[in-house]
């Protein structure tokens, strides 16, 4: 009922977490519907961050968690016996042929979308879930509904390690000088080739990281994820306009990298430089990402394999957080928030913050069954409703989610405390 109580009558939801780890079943499913806006003053300071309400838990293999609401959001309770949330929810579970993880990216999708003059947009957290249908599956799943909501089912074979040529798979990028405004953000030119995408290290790999041949042509990549100086930037002269004072969580604002966006405000702000510089600034493809963060690498990080070195190269989960998917070897003296951009060394082409600091948006959709087919070397339009890609990590994030091969996705709608963008171009 009160502030009080906290210590004595709330549940610890790692807790329930590790039950459900501890007793090993193929599909572990967690379902917290509340409020994620936490109005107690001295709760927020005894966890020891900014966060607010319910804290985002980072989701193991075979593991679904999901929220009814983004960080810092209220539940909406609705009209009826049930929230916005938990009443889509029931109109699903019954539904056969339908997976569980696609299931829940509709319930996140119709929540998000009916309930866009409240600001609700549920939050899933979903690795490489085995096949599951709630109401038993049949021989063939039934079709999508229209529109079509994200899906976010993986059901692929393990990838077996795969024996790489110890050069580099890709040539060096080469910079090339171009006058650019002093508004615009710094870029690097990448020069085009062909590489290896996908788990080619053969070390801590997900299903839907199959190794697969892709050609990238050239193009410039943002040297740092964007700044909220360069976000404020944009408001300021007229842009940006559907979303204008991004919260920064009290980490400071300046040269952090910009959080609390979504997909559509990212596009938001290259469509205000594409209007002022004449250019085509976007943002990158899951393609190009990668290929720019493994700066010709084949290990799991661009510098190498060894986890005692992430931190000379980017913010994550360290281990001075007590997370339980939390870096053992190293710390960086920074936690529970993000690093001003620059703060950690580049890899081999002068890019920086590609391991971790904040997950950043890729113009790609996230493929129907998780697979790679195509879509990761595309960009979607706006009104597709697969959810979107997301890369390199974020300051909540555990080594094995900052890996250069690691995939995460979300619905273009969200805004979160770890989740920034920076862009690229061709011309």
């Amino acid at each position: 009922k009160g502030e009080a109580d906290l210590n004595y009558q709330a549940i610890n939801a790692n807790w329930v977490l590790d039950q459900l780890k501890s007793a090993a079943p193929a599909l572990k499913i967690l379902v917290l519907d509340a409020c994620r806006n936490n109005p107690f003053r001295s709760f927020r300071s005894w966890r020891g961050s900014n966060a607010r309400g319910l804290a985002r838990m980072e989701s193991s293999s075979g593991t679904i968690i999901a929220y009814a609401a983004g960080a810092g959001k209220k539940a909406n309770d609705g009209s009826g016996r049930n929230g916005l949330f938990t009443a889509e929810l029931l109109k699903w579970l019954g539904k056969p042929n339908i997976q569980a993880s696609q299931m829940f990216s509709q319930v996140s999708w119709t929540v998000s979308n009916n309930s866009q003059s409240q600001g609700q947009s549920p939050f899933l957290a979903i690795q490489a879930p085995p096949p599951f249908c709630f109401a038993g599956c049949g021989q063939a799943l039934l079709p999508d509904p229209k529109p079509a909501p994200p899906s976010n089912v993986i059901n692929t074979p393990p990838i077996k390690p795969v024996t790489v040529p110890s050069t580099p798979i890709a040539k060096p990028a080469q910079s090339i000088s171009l006058s650019r405004q002093a508004f615009e953000p710094k870029m690097v030119f990448i020069k085009g080739g062909t590489f290896k995408m996908g788990c080619v290290s053969g070390k801590n790999c997900d299903n839907d990281e199959t190794v697969h041949e892709v050609s990238v042509k050239g193009f410039w990549m943002g040297q740092t994820e964007v700044t909220f100086d360069e976000w404020q930037t944009c408001v300021n002269n007229g842009g940006c306009q559907s979303n204008k004072k991004p919260n920064d969580e009290g980490w400071g604002r300046g040269q952090h990298p910009v959080i609390n966006v979504s997909w559509h405000d990212a596009n938001e702000y290259a469509a205000w430089l594409n209007k002022k510089t004449g250019r085509n600034y976007r943002l990158p493809t899951e393609a190009e990402w990668e290929y720019a963060a493994r700066a010709g690498s084949n290990t799991q990080y661009f510098f190498g394999n060894n986890d005692a070195e992430l931190c000379k190269y980017g913010n994550h989960a360290d281990k001075s957080i007590g997370y339980a998917w939390k870096n053992k070897e190293c710390s960086d003296g920074i936690a529970k928030k993000t690093a001003s951009v620059g703060s950690y060394q580049k890899n081999a082409w002068k890019l920086y913050d590609t391991i971790g600091n904040v997950w950043e948006w890729t113009c790609s959709a996230y493929p129907k069954g998780g697979v790679y087919v195509g879509s990761e070397t595309k960009c979607a339009n706006s009104n597709d409703s697969r959810s979107r890609m997301l890369r390199g990590g974020s300051w909540y994030s555990s080594p094995r989610s900052v890996r250069s091969a690691y995939r995460n996705w979300n619905a273009a709608s969200t805004r979160d405390n770890d989740v920034g963008f920076r862009l690229s171009r061709t011309r």
